[in-house]
């Protein structure tokens, strides 16, 4: 498709070329202005192709990148083992697979701490 759209850009300035040219009544200092400015908007389009083909590159890359981070991501399993958590007392606090803390001695069974 942009190609499609530089085609047509660059049909349309050789339509001004041609026009420029076939006018005969045109002085020389207005057809040096015409081709002088369809000269820079060439180079102009040359530039933003060359842009778009450069953020295509960067967003492939980028789009590899995040996959790879999703992949390292996905092959993390969570721990769903209870973790100790050290408390004052003699009953000592674990921890859920949901994050909260439970004592796990007979004395506190049950009671959770936050």
């Amino acid at each position: 498709m942009a190609d499609d759209v530089c085609l047509q850009i660059d049909n349309a300035l050789n339509a001004i070329v041609d026009v420029t040219d076939k006018g005969r009544i045109l002085k020389k200092v207005l057809k040096y202005d015409v081709h002088e400015t369809v000269s820079e908007l060439r180079k102009l389009v040359a530039t933003l192709k060359s842009n778009i083909q450069e953020t295509k590159e960067s967003n492939q890359r980028m789009a590899v990148e995040v996959k790879q981070l999703k992949e390292a991501v996905l092959e993390e399993k969570p721990t769903n083992q209870p973790r100790q958590v050290a408390t004052s007392s003699n009953c000592h606090a674990v921890l859920n697979s949901r994050g909260t803390a439970a004592f796990a001695t007979p004395c506190c069974e049950n009671e959770t701490i936050f």
